[in-house]
């Protein structure tokens, strides 16, 4: 693996790198440094896949004996798949995925991914949705009637869901519905003032309360005003950009400096506080895929006026 060291950089090439001023050259030295490896002045590695794979695959093994010693009593069940849920959340920086047999016996399941984790979950008819931290959904244990209904509660999730021209699909979102047959799309629902619907294949109506319908095609997003309760607007955007989140995947396009610390608190599960009065309006352009949140912090600090404190888990922003 190519090692570039920060010595190796060209002292504003971070600054322009986060602002998209870089050539194509530059940009992928820069990103090399992003994948790189450790150094011994850095920050602490993560343990190698070979090793997460190990304690993942005796984790599993476990909860299966226990499953079985267990099978006589549902709320003894329920429990172990918890803890492997927890200690596998803990061990691993990778994506959770859940049996719709190991959450929960009850007839309604409400499930809220811990934060720092994007988590999978398997639907009753195997449709999927994957989850980002501190997101909410809520749905059956069986789907019955001529109805597949789920409810989404806060967050952002992206679903893919089984075709069944028989059963509709229907995401309950905020007082709207959002309707399907077989497709992908996204909802995301951060602030209290926007719900938004992205299509990546297939086709979705979104039907307001007051019964207003309107058909999404691939690659067009629905903005939804939940204070004036109405479609702001139907745009065209980049699915791979606004669904990168479900790969483990952050990535800007000149976001606002208090957007992007938003999304590092969900994705590492960390909480960033305010000294001062510290510039969030600033913008960043960057792309980062499974690196430490050190090396995130570093490019922050090269290209902005901003400077972190660690204490605990928590980050002083000066």
């Amino acid at each position: 693996m190519v090692f570039i060291s920060m010595s190796n950089l060209h002292p504003d090439l971070l600054k322009r790198y986060a602002e998209g001023k870089c050539s194509p050259e530059e940009r992928l030295q820069v990103e090399v440094w992003l994948n790189a490896e450790e150094g011994p002045d850095r920050a602490p590695v993560e343990a190698p896949l070979e090793t997460r794979t190990a304690i993942w695959k005796g984790l599993m093994a476990k909860a299966t004996v226990q499953s079985k010693r267990k099978q006589r009593t549902m709320w003894f069940s329920a429990t172990a798949a918890a803890c492997v849920l927890l200690l596998a959340s803990i061990l691993l920086f990778k994506e959770n995925i859940i049996d719709r047999d190991e959450i929960s016996a009850s007839a309604m399941i409400r499930y809220t991914a811990p934060a720092g984790r994007v988590v999978k979950l398997i639907l009753p008819d195997n449709s999927t949705v994957k989850l980002s931290g501190g997101s909410s959904i809520a749905f059956p244990k069986v789907f019955s009637g001529k109805s597949r209904i789920v409810s989404f509660i806060r967050g952002e999730a992206f679903f893919a869901i089984q075709h069944d021209k028989n059963r509709p699909f229907l995401v309950n979102a905020a007082s709207n519905q959002i309707k399907v047959l077989g497709t992908r799309f996204n909802v995301s629902q951060r602030a209290a003032e926007q719900l938004s619907v992205t299509l990546t294949q297939g086709a979705v109506s979104f039907k307001t309360r007051d019964q207003t319908e309107t058909v999404l095609k691939p690659g067009q997003q629905l903005n939804y005003d939940l204070i004036r309760q109405a479609v702001r607007a139907v745009i065209a955007v980049d699915t791979v950009y606004v669904t990168s989140w479900s790969q483990g995947i952050l990535w800007f396009k000149q976001t606002p400096m208090r957007e992007v610390l938003e999304k590092l608190e969900r994705h590492y599960g960390v909480t960033f506080l305010l000294q001062g009065n510290p510039d969030l309006r600033v913008p960043m352009t960057a792309r980062f895929e499974h690196q430490p949140l050190s090396k995130v912090l570093k490019l922050i600090q090269n290209s902005t006026a901003l400077r972190f404190k660690q204490e605990n888990n928590k980050f002083i922003i000066y």
